[in-house]
């Protein structure tokens, strides 16, 4: 057996290796990158990574990158869109050439998807921010996607709402995401990278109010029982709760500095470094 393996060609004993590896990792319970199901992927972020703009962040869930910028409140670009008793939001969305499946997308395809993720970000903010504070103004956000490897729409609600709150835009709440996902092997999974959404049944983008847990955005084209749906709603649920304690302490944190930045001076100090 050791004479075979060791005349097998360089790629069949590597795809041996990685078949005993996912079995392993099958049998403890854990998914293809050592998750266990609720888990979500490591959370990177930053503030005000573009400063020409009014509020910015960055944002990383795994190997998914987004960088976002907010531009106001604003006079609308088009003065026919003003409301007189509330602002409103627009998005546009970029995606780099290089962004993971971007590449291999056709561009009719690319550009209906990215039209469809700008709507999905307008409506779901347009039911946290409260509007009725900014009458006739606009909310202009910018979304840019550099790397992508799983639950892209998550990851820009998620960088949009640090990118309001470094903009000092008012909220009912903090707006959190996560997707969750039926795998091959019939479990219900938080967060899931391309490889596992590829290769799932069902698959739920979910945003919520982090308090309150009111859903602003849930959407799932696929046919599963009641039961079925309410574990991958759940797993989703859970991540967006683990996403909330990964975000809070930071979005307070850079709220009350904006604060203490814009009190007067000698009422509380600038920011600090």
């Amino acid at each position: 057996a050791a004479a075979a393996e060791a005349a097998a060609p360089p790629a069949v004993v590597a795809h041996r290796t990685a078949m005993q590896h996912a079995d392993i990792l099958a049998l403890a319970g854990l998914r293809v990158d050592g998750r266990l199901p609720n888990e979500i992927r490591c959370i990177k972020y930053a503030f005000g990574v573009l400063p020409r703009y009014d509020g910015s962040a960055s944002l990383e869930m795994g190997l998914t990158k987004v960088m976002v910028a907010v531009s106001g409140p604003q006079e609308p670009i088009r003065r026919s869109d003003a409301r007189h008793d509330r602002g409103f939001i627009t998005c546009s969305l970029h995606t780099a050439p290089f962004a993971g499946n971007e590449r291999r997308r056709k561009r009719g395809a690319s550009d209906r998807r990215s039209t469809d993720l700008e709507a999905a970000i307008a409506n779901t903010f347009s039911s946290a921010v409260i509007l009725s504070h900014y009458p006739r103004t606009q909310l202009h956000v910018i979304v840019h996607v550099l790397e992508s490897d799983g639950g892209v729409l998550p990851a820009c609600i998620n960088a949009v709402s640090l990118a309001l709150a470094d903009a000092g835009v008012a909220t009912t709440d903090l707006v959190v995401a996560c997707a969750a996902a039926r795998t091959a092997d019939d479990r219900a999974v938080a967060d899931p990278s391309q490889l596992e959404q590829s290769a799932s049944s069902a698959y739920l983008p979910l945003a919520v109010l982090a308090r309150s847990q009111s859903v602003l955005l849930a959407r799932m084209d696929a046919r599963l029982s009641l039961d079925g749906v309410e574990e991958v709603l759940e797993a989703a649920l859970e991540g967006c709760r683990r996403v909330h304690r990964e975000m809070d302490a930071a979005v307070r944190d850079r709220v009350a500095r904006r604060l203490a930045a814009a009190a007067p001076e000698g009422g509380g100090g600038g920011e600090e470094g």
